[in-house]
């Protein structure tokens, strides 16, 4: 299983832009980051999929929150874009072309939000 933790870099925000996320994983030894400030996270799911890395399970986790948040696949996860347009705030949706030998798995992840937020995960 691959762990990515996500951090928002706050300096980076402005009235009319979000700030950006930086994305870390480290795989085989192997140190991997992206900054975005849409969709880091499966920024770098492309990342690993380019660099060759097998599919298998992922837990992104959001910091300083602690938020979790599973896929089942990291192909499937790679396939996931995030972009932004003058009508739309955020727009998602999945790219053309599969990744090569990627998974038959689900393609829907989960949610794990810390405990000690009871309001919102009564929210979710």
């Amino acid at each position: 299983m691959i762990v990515i933790h996500q951090r928002a870099d706050e300096a980076g925000r402005s009235p009319d832009r979000p700030c950006y996320y930086d994305a870390e994983a480290n795989v085989l030894g192997q140190s991997y980051t992206v900054r975005a400030r849409y969709g880091a996270c499966h920024d770098l799911a492309r990342e690993l999929v380019a660099a060759g890395i097998p599919d298998q399970p992922v837990t992104t986790i959001h910091q300083p929150q602690g938020w979790r948040i599973g896929y089942p696949s990291l192909h499937r996860m790679a396939l996931r874009t995030i972009v932004t347009a003058e009508r739309f705030a955020t727009l998602a949706g999945a790219t053309e072309h599969l990744p090569q030998n990627r998974g038959e798995t689900a393609d829907h992840g989960s949610l794990h939000l810390p405990a000690e937020n009871p309001s919102f995960e009564a929210a979710v």
